[in-house]
């Protein structure tokens, strides 16, 4: 997940600079991005939860 995280990171910074940071482009890894970090936030939340419970 990490690995994918920070080629989309990349991407987005790479066409930002290219294109601009409002290009729709820009804009749509943005959004794939925050995907990402909401993905990974649940699966560490969920993760703490098991711990505390255990």
């Amino acid at each position: 997940m990490k690995s994918k995280y920070f080629k989309l990171q990349a991407q987005m910074i790479n066409v930002g600079i290219v294109k601009g940071l409002t290009h729709p482009e820009t804009i749509k890894c943005s959004q794939e991005l925050d995907m990402l970090i909401n993905q990974f936030q649940k699966i560490n939340l969920v993760n703490s939860e098991m711990e505390i419970t255990e």
